[in-house]
C-alpha cells in the first residue's frame, strides 16, 4: 500500500532531521526536550507496533480469525494508530524545526 510507504518515509525523514538538529545543539551544550506531541508521537509508534503484532497473531488462531470483521475492523483500528502517529510525527517535527530553526543558518 502506497499510504504506508508514505506513513514510514515521513516517520524516518522526522527521526533523521530531529536527530541532527538535537546533535547540532548538543555541540552547543543546548539539551532538547521532548515536546507533548514527541512523547504522543512515541506512544501511538509503540502502540501501533504492538496492536499490529498482536493482531497478526490473533488472526493467525483459526477460532479466532473465524469471527466475523475481525480482520476487517481491526486493520482500520490499527490504520487509525498509525496515521495518530504519523500526524504526532510531523507536527512534532515542525516544531523541533521551528524551534531550533537557528542550527539550520549556522550550518
Amino acid at each position: 500500500d502506497a499510504s504506508m510507504a508514505w506513513a514510514l518515509m515521513l516517520i524516518l525523514t522526522r527521526e533523521f532531521m530531529v536527530t541532527s538538529v538535537r546533535l547540532l545543539a548538543a555541540k552547543d551544550g543546548v539539551g532538547v526536550a521532548a515536546s507533548f506531541a514527541g512523547k504522543l508521537k512515541t506512544v501511538m509508534q509503540m502502540v501501533s507496533i504492538i496492536y499490529m503484532l498482536t493482531l497478526l497473531q490473533v488472526l493467525d488462531m483459526p477460532f479466532l480469525a473465524a469471527i466475523p470483521g475481525l480482520a476487517k475492523w481491526g486493520g482500520y483500528f490499527g490504520m487509525l494508530c498509525i496515521w495518530i502517529s504519523v500526524i504526532a510525527t510531523v507536527v512534532s517535527g515542525i516544531q523541533y524545526v521551528w524551534e531550533l530553526r537557528h542550527y539550520f543558518k549556522e550550518s
